[in-house]
């Protein structure tokens, strides 16, 4: 939806359908289609016209991955921010660049050679498919520039619809990589028929992760765990795995 809000003009119905339920985000969640229909005065041709836009196929399933998406974000601040309302005003600065160290030590620590592994991997396969969250797969942009200017077909697929009709459609040519930080979206009811097309698919299926136990872990080719939990903040060492594959 960002697409639509980030621009200077709000100038299709999309648009502005768009401003309207992020304004009222707090508002929509416990309502109807019918009641948003005459509190907007948008048609629900309109709303069901923004919706395919948007790749969801209704207004429940546009709310679940919406607050989806708004929740794990809450949740990545609200962690960072109780972590940060402990420590003393003139202690906040070194504690910040502390913890980050100690994410960035965390990848630090991967043996090259797994690093290697995994690069070859990749490299070897013309079409990469990254599949998540919305914010993991945000994280992961970089390293998908990179690849396509090395002339690979790299997709990053965070939207339930997208990522159940890519995957209903795997070959054994095709690399899947799925990010599972913390199982949250992986063991999500939204995720169900596209981790089944994964795990049934000829591709060849990666699994990167900070858990040392994730459930399906025998279930892929390969397990890539690019780190350890610390301080609940797993995506802080994404965001730093990420430009470290780009460079290498």
């Amino acid at each position: 939806m960002s697409n639509h809000l980030n621009k200077s003009s709000l100038d299709t119905t999309n648009d502005q359908i768009a401003q309207f339920l992020y304004e009222h985000r707090n508002e929509i969640q416990n309502k109807t289609l019918s009641e948003i229909v005459k509190e907007s005065y948008f048609s629900q041709a309109s709303f069901t016209r923004f919706f395919q836009s948007n790749k969801v196929r209704s207004f429940q399933e546009f709310k679940l991955a919406f607050y989806k998406h708004e929740g794990e974000f809450k949740q990545y601040c609200s962690t960072f921010i109780r972590h940060i309302k402990r420590i003393p005003e003139d202690q906040i600065i070194s504690k910040i660049i502390s913890s980050q160290i100690d994410n960035i030590k965390a990848v630090a620590d991967i043996p090259k050679e797994e690093l290697d592994k995994v690069l070859d991997c990749i490299h070897s396969h013309k079409r990469i498919i990254f599949i998540g969250s919305d914010l993991s797969m945000s994280l992961m942009t970089v390293f998908q520039h990179i690849l396509m200017y090395d002339d690979k077909n790299c997709y990053l697929l965070s939207d339930y619809s997208g990522q159940e009709n890519m995957t209903s459609r795997l070959s054994k040519e095709d690399l899947v990589i799925v990010i599972s930080i913390k199982q949250r979206w992986y063991s999500s009811e939204m995720t169900g028929n596209t981790i089944l097309n994964i795990l049934s698919s000829d591709a060849y299926k990666m699994l990167w992760t900070l858990e040392d136990n994730h459930k399906d872990k025998d279930s892929f080719d390969y397990l890539f765990q690019f780190g350890r939990h610390i301080n609940e903040l797993g995506y802080t060492q994404l965001s730093t795995l990420s430009p470290i594959l780009a460079n290498l």
